[in-house]
């Protein structure tokens, strides 16, 4: 456990060196870097900066096999948020003291956006989330995804993980996972592309998503609750977006599509 501990620490400290030294590359005053999260990724404001940089650290083996594939997403999450924020849409945006671009520096791949303040206890609860997420899809809805693949991230992490896990029997046993493997294989068929969806589910809409758990990726600052990591970003069923929240939605994601045909420039929205 020690051991393991220490592992992750150092690794921490190279992404927030790494992030540090891209930052100063680029220009900017960086005297104080704080690491503000670190779970999947190392999230540091490059203080002083208005700036924050996000360092993935634990990759899927697609991603770590070909980094051109890791890089290509961040450039559409880069794309999409940038999109937003240029229509007024309440996003966490990316830095405008940089270019909107992927930066590679000492075996990381990391992205850069604007530094926000959180306020939690402007936090409005699962009903408003759940709100803000229809109004999230309505917007993302005029972005043209044709670029993005279809579910590409989920295409990806689910038969890496089963990999994983297939070496792993400490955390699922050999049983449990001949399981999972044997329904994503029913499963897997239709979502390779969005033409086989669509195909078995005549009249489904697919548009661009967030592609995560959107409800969770808010950000709650004193103007206002922002949208944020947008990492898994792709095109795919606007479902999707309750699809973590067991058993069942919260009542304002089944009100019709139509009502959230609003001024969504707003953070209100």
């Amino acid at each position: 456990m020690e051991v393991c501990k220490t592992w992750i620490a150092r690794r921490t400290a190279r992404a927030v060196d790494a992030a540090t030294a891209a930052g100063r590359d680029l220009g900017l005053r960086v005297d104080d870097p704080r690491v503000l999260y670190d779970v999947f990724s190392v999230v540091v404001h490059l203080a002083p900066a208005p700036v924050v940089v996000r360092v993935p650290t634990v990759l899927p083996r697609s991603y770590t096999a070909s980094p051109e594939r890791q890089t290509a997403q961040q450039r559409a999450e880069i794309a999409v948020t940038g999109w937003l924020a240029d229509r007024g849409h309440p996003v966490v945006a990316p830095s405008p003291l940089v270019p909107r671009e992927p930066v590679t520096r000492d075996g990381f791949s990391m992205t850069i956006w604007q530094y926000v303040a959180e306020a939690p206890a402007a936090d409005p609860g699962v009903e408003r989330r759940f709100e803000m997420v229809a109004r999230l899809h309505r917007a993302l809805r005029d972005y043209d995804g044709s670029d993005l693949g279809f579910w590409t991230p989920v295409n990806d992490f689910i038969p890496d993980g089963l990999a994983e896990l297939g070496e792993r029997p400490d955390l699922l046993s050999h049983a449990d996972r001949e399981r999972a493997q044997r329904e994503w294989s029913l499963i897997a068929p239709l979502l390779a592309s969005r033409e086989a969806f669509e195909a078995a589910f005549p009249g489904a809409e697919v548009q661009t998503i967030h592609g995560d758990a959107p409800f969770h990726n808010l950000i709650f600052t004193a103007a206002g609750a922002r949208w944020s990591d947008f990492e898994l970003v792709t095109s795919g069923p606007v479902e999707s977006g309750s699809r973590w929240r067991a058993p069942r939605a919260p009542r304002p994601m089944t009100r019709r599509r139509r009502d959230w045909d609003c001024d969504d420039s707003t953070s209100e929205c």
